[in-house]
């Protein structure tokens, strides 16, 4: 169950680049393993941050990076070995290369948003 959840906006220029809105963020907990999908604007990479405290414990388990070539909409990250009966605080993390600097110069490396929410296996 997702109990709140926000979008963090790059920060180095946001009107640089137009943002990519996360949507539909969802989790299915069943047992020791998690589902987490959500929607993005644009096609985006794939990434999870989680743990059960936050904010200094949930960076340490970071997932793959994945759906990078190509990237997607629809992101589906499932999370296995988790202790039951936890709460845990989750980030998803969408990185969109897409866009332009300030310079009108391609970015490289791209700007990545964010959401955040909990889940309790």
């Amino acid at each position: 169950m997702i109990t709140d959840y926000y979008q963090k906006k790059p920060t180095d220029d946001p009107g640089a680049v137009t943002p990519v809105s996360i949507t539909a963020l969802a989790t299915v907990v069943a047992g020791s393993q998690v589902t987490i999908t959500w929607t993005t604007s644009k096609a985006t990479s794939s990434q999870v941050q989680y743990g059960v405290s936050p904010p200094d414990g949930w960076q340490d388990n970071v997932t793959a990076e994945t759906d990078t070539n190509p990237t997607v909409t629809s992101h589906t990250v499932i999370i296995t070995g988790l202790v039951t009966g936890k709460n845990y605080w989750f980030r998803v993390r969408s990185r969109y290369s897409g866009g332009k600097d300030g310079m009108g110069n391609s970015v490289m490396d791209g700007y990545v948003f964010s959401a955040y929410g909990t889940f309790t296996t």
